[in-house]
C-alpha cells in the first residue's frame, strides 16, 4: 500500500511538472512584435513560429491610461489588423485577420504593416 501511494505521489508530481513546463514553454515561445514610437510601425518577429496573434510591449509609448492606449491603437486598426490593449500589463495583442490573407507569414505582414497608412 505504501509503495502504491509513493508511486501515485510521484506520478502526480511528474504530471504537475510537465504541465508547468509546457505552459512556461508556450509563454516563452509566443510570437512577439515591436513598435517604433516615432513611425508607429509594428514589426512582427519573423523568427518566431507564426501565429495570427502577437504580443506587443507598449511601455516605450508613453501612454498614460487604458483610454489613451485604446485611442492610440484605434488609429492603427483597420480590416486587416486590430489590437487588444491591456494597459495594466503594458501589453497589447496584435491580431491579424488571417481570413483576408491566409497564406501570409510574418514577412508579408511586416511589409503590409510598414506600408499601412498611419493617422
Amino acid at each position: 500500500m505504501k509503495t502504491q501511494l509513493h508511486w501515485c505521489t510521484q506520478m502526480l508530481l511528474l504530471l504537475c511538472l510537465l504541465t508547468v513546463g509546457a505552459s512556461t514553454l508556450k509563454a516563452q515561445t509566443s510570437p512577439t512584435a515591436t513598435i517604433d514610437k516615432a513611425t508607429r510601425v509594428i514589426k512582427l518577429n519573423e523568427a518566431a513560429t507564426f501565429d495570427f496573434m502577437f504580443s506587443l510591449d507598449i511601455r516605450n509609448l508613453g501612454l498614460t491610461s487604458q483610454q489613451n492606449a485604446d485611442e492610440y491603437f484605434s488609429k492603427l486598426t483597420n480590416e486587416m489588423v486590430s489590437y487588444k490593449v491591456d494597459f495594466a500589463a503594458k501589453k497589447a495583442t496584435v491580431m491579424l485577420n488571417g481570413r483576408m490573407q491566409p497564406n501570409w507569414k510574418a514577412k508579408e505582414w511586416n511589409t503590409f504593416l510598414k506600408d499601412m497608412p498611419k493617422e
